[in-house]
């Protein structure tokens, strides 16, 4: 059956997130403390971690098959105060890439998407060959089934804190490990003890002219392209990991059917 998106959104509860544009029109989870209504993706963030928690983006076929030249100038967000934000000296020389939770090839509509894309606001430190790779393999997934489909709707976050003494083996061969950069900040390990290096990934993604939805969850570790299909698992088991509820504006009964299912290769 397919999913028709039009219906009456309920009050909103208390921390609920205020609407930004499609991007959460299906809901949103729990609010951060700091929300960032951007053109084309929304962002929960986390002030203490420097990073996002979650960020929701609406897909189209039509948004997916547009193209901006990619900037790679990455920068803070001036909607920040400055102690809330990262710095871009926290990712330098430290082996980790500057990910990108709402991906800038997904939501590259035009030159201010793709600008907004590359604010610190959107960043979280993730292995180049998790980023590069699995990570970069699902986000492709993804996009395909929005041209497939027509539309879907995603969220992507961060999850989860590393002890800074017990890292794992692929974090521990990072150069900010070597270099003795990495230190408990008060919420885990963190990139000069201010970013914090998440322990896992996610991505939640409901397609509504199917009815169906997938999720993924990925621990912070070198992952390839062939092994991302590993880390396929449903709605329903993310938001159990997370403790968070992404589609809270659909009707229980539909989340409660939609939600357990995922996708197979």
């Amino acid at each position: 059956f397919a999913l028709v998106c039009t219906f009456h959104l309920s009050g909103a509860a208390i921390g609920a997130v205020a609407p930004c544009g499609n991007h959460n029109v299906l809901g949103s989870p729990v609010n951060t403390g700091i929300t960032l209504c951007k053109k084309a993706f929304v962002i929960g963030y986390s002030a203490d971690k420097k990073i996002p928690v979650w960020v929701g983006y609406h897909l189209t076929k039509d948004s997916v098959l547009s193209r901006i030249e990619r900037t790679d100038n990455f920068m803070p967000d001036d909607e920040l105060d400055i102690e809330d934000s990262a710095k871009l000296k926290n990712y330098s020389r430290t082996g980790f890439d500057r990910g990108h939770i709402a991906p800038s090839a997904a939501i590259d509509i035009d030159t201010e998407s793709m600008e907004e894309s590359f604010e610190l606001s959107n960043i979280a430190p993730q292995l180049p060959k998790l980023n590069r790779a699995g990570w970069k393999k699902v986000e492709s997934i993804v996009r395909q089934w929005a041209v497939r489909y027509g539309e879907v709707f995603v969220f992507s976050g961060t999850h989860g804190e590393l002890d800074v003494n017990n890292l794992p083996d692929d974090i521990m061969g990072s150069k900010a490990a070597i270099a003795g950069r990495i230190k408990d900040g008060g919420y885990g390990a963190a990139l000069d003890g201010r970013v914090v290096i998440p322990a896992f990934f996610y991505k939640v993604v409901l397609i509504p002219s199917e009815g169906t939805s997938f999720g993924v969850w990925m621990p912070h570790q070198n992952i390839s392209m062939k092994q991302a299909v590993e880390y396929f698992t449903s709605v329903d088991d993310v938001e159990s990991r997370t403790n968070l509820d992404f589609f809270d504006q659909l009707p229980l009964e539909m989340q409660e059917r939609i939600e357990s299912k995922t996708i197979q290769f």
